[in-house]
């Protein structure tokens, strides 16, 4: 038999439909496939710009809070410095008065000036076990610090002497009989007269007359 040949043009045309096709169905499956949006730099972009803000607004924070507290520094020791200045300004308090001393008292410093113009007196006892004193007959010198307060006596003699009276009244012997009571005394008159003193003090009181009857 003798085998027919295809002219080469219609050979061709026959497989032009088939490459045309497959390129249809390419491009068919290529507009299939849903376009992918491609957003990671747009996602990191963001990301940075925020991250920037983050550290602004920290940075910015303890910026404000060193400076807060180096004002407040600042103001506390311009205060103290006013204070310092102000303290040193300020007029030094007088001193206190010293406290009076008494006849007898550690520390006295004898004068030898003596007041000898107290008249003597006597005051009445107190009971006491053992005796049946009723009355206690006085007198004493005074030692002073000072001549002035010699003149301030014989003015508030009166006075005074009613201050010791009144001290010694109602005293019992079996308490005032002996050495002891009788410093005691002493101190007691020396205190209680200063307490009426202005120009001076007593420094001492010596007894010269103390009998029970």
């Amino acid at each position: 038999m003798r085998r027919s040949v295809m002219p080469e043009e219609e050979l061709r045309n026959k497989q032009r439909p088939d490459s045309a096709a497959s390129d249809e169905s390419g491009d068919s499956d290529k507009a299939s496939k849903p376009a992918v949006k491609k957003k990671p730099k747009m996602i990191f972009l963001i990301g940075g710009v925020l991250l920037l803000v983050i550290i602004g607004a920290g940075g910015y924070l303890v910026f404000a809070r060193s400076s807060n507290a180096a004002t407040n520094g600042t103001a506390a020791i311009t205060q103290e410095n006013k204070s310092s200045e102000a303290s040193a300004t300020e007029k030094p308090e007088a001193a206190p008065k010293k406290s009076r001393r008494t006849g007898g008292e550690k520390g006295a410093i004898s004068t030898n000036i003596f007041f000898t113009d107290f008249p003597t007196s006597i005051i009445n006892l107190g009971p006491s076990e053992g005796s049946n004193y009723v009355y206690l007959k006085y007198g004493f010198n005074l030692e002073l610090d000072s001549e002035e307060v010699k003149a301030e006596l014989n003015n508030k003699m009166p006075k005074i002497s009613s201050v010791v009276d009144t001290l010694l009244t109602g005293r019992k012997w079996d308490q005032i009989g002996n050495q002891r009571g009788r410093r005691a005394l002493e101190k007691e008159i020396a205190l209680a007269i200063n307490d009426e003193l202005e120009t001076g003090q007593v420094i001492g009181c010596y007894f010269t007359t103390f009998v029970a009857q």
